[in-house]
């Protein structure tokens, strides 16, 4: 890493504080540019800063050390939420007046790749990915199901969340049957957020396998970005809302029973569960526990 030398500072010049103090303004706004980064490298900085160094760092504003140049944090400029958010939202126009985007490759590299590093509040951070949040939102409900049925590309990587014979079965017409009467994207959201499904027992799961699998009862929850809240609120028939469950992000097994509402397939609880419990199957969950006792040291 290259160290700073004598010859990076100007002691020969008279400065006025005028001079200082503008040119510690350049630096900051550089570094406001760059998402008020902790450190930059003095050779990224403007050469007219560069000759005010010692001048900076003698007064405690900023310290050096080596080549880099760390500011005093308090006394940076920051983004507000609504400067940050400018460039984001010109960003999302500008993919939505395209005629050829994609949601998978387009808006989600946008998202992923945009943000300051740094706001002074919590509350700026709060309110810029609160808007960043909408603004996005409102980018997935206007490309919506249309985009995704046209633009197989948009949808990402299959995932089949629910692929046993019993899941296909039970669990997506169980899901479609709650879900194609809701038009509101906040509902959708809310409905996927709250609950996890009965999926059956974890050896239906499994299917046939050389391991005995414990019927353990297993729950999911689903994962579901914008994009898939915004065209499971469009959906209207079991065969594209099971279409739109095999793309979502993340579909997880759960036994948190407090913090989610379960739903179970029509004909089917947690009785029912039970009753299908041979003496075979009690047995084997009971060896398996009193195992994750042992490996847990209980």
């Amino acid at each position: 890493m290259e160290a700073l030398s004598l010859f990076d500072f100007d002691f020969e010049q008279i400065k006025s504080e005028e001079d200082i103090t503008a040119a510690f303004e350049i630096l900051k706004q550089e570094f406001k540019k760059r998402g008020n980064y902790h450190c930059m490298n003095k050779n990224d900085l403007p050469i007219q800063v560069r000759s005010f160094f010692y001048d900076l760092a003698e007064r405690g504003w900023i310290q050096m050390k080596e080549s880099r140049v760390y500011p005093k944090r308090d006394l940076l400029d920051y983004h507000t939420a609504e400067e940050a958010i400018e460039g984001y939202q010109t960003a999302i126009e500008e993919l939505l007046s395209r005629e050829k985007k994609c949601w998978y490759n387009d808006f989600l590299s946008v998202r992923n790749f945009s943000g300051p590093c740094e706001f002074k509040s919590k509350e700026d951070k709060d309110r810029y990915y609160k808007m960043k949040h909408d603004i996005t939102k409102d980018a997935a409900i206007t490309l919506g199901l249309d985009h995704f049925l046209n633009v197989p590309t948009s949808r990402g990587h299959k995932m089949n969340r629910f692929d046993s014979k019993w899941e296909k079965k039970h669990v997506i017409p169980m899901i479609a049957e709650r879900v194609i009467p809701m038009t509101d994207y906040d509902d959708v959201e809310t409905f996927f957020r709250t609950h996890a499904f009965f999926c059956g027992r974890r050896d239906w799961i499994w299917g046939a396998t050389n391991i005995s699998i414990p019927a353990y009862p297993e729950y999911k929850t689903v994962s579901v970005s914008q994009f898939d809240i915004a065209c499971l609120a469009e959906a209207k028939d079991e065969k594209t809302i099971s279409l739109i469950l095999s793309y979502t992000g993340g579909s997880w097994s759960t036994h948190d029973t407090e913090r989610y509402k379960i739903l179970y397939p029509e004909g089917w609880s947690y009785q029912k569960y039970q009753e299908s419990l041979t003496f075979d199957d009690l047995e084997l969950i009971y060896s398996d526990m009193e195992r994750l006792k042992r490996l847990h040291g209980g």
